[in-house]
């Protein structure tokens, strides 16, 4: 969590702007559900902070990362009829 200015946490006004969303679309009929196409992307990091792993190495080994870069930023959606394909961006 993080604090913000004004001494509220930003999951909690997270949480509560989905809650408020879901309320405001209870109702909302099957048609307009299906009309919704739902998208989000991410980074992954292999390497850094994000690589939460534990190597057990033999002392004075050296790590090191071949081949550059280390991350990947996918893209994916979904909506009622299922899932999208799974994109993987530049």
């Amino acid at each position: 969590m993080v604090e913000q200015p004004d001494g509220s946490h930003s999951s909690v006004k997270h949480m509560t702007a989905h809650l408020e969303f879901a309320k405001r679309h209870l109702k909302d009929s099957q048609t307009m559900r299906n009309r919704i196409l739902w998208s989000d992307k991410t980074k992954i990091e292999l390497f850094g902070l994000n690589a939460k792993c534990h190597v057990w190495r033999k002392p004075g080994t050296i790590t090191t990362v071949k081949h550059g870069g280390g991350s990947i930023m996918l893209w994916g959606c979904y909506s009622a009829a299922g899932t999208g394909r799974l994109v993987r961006l530049e």
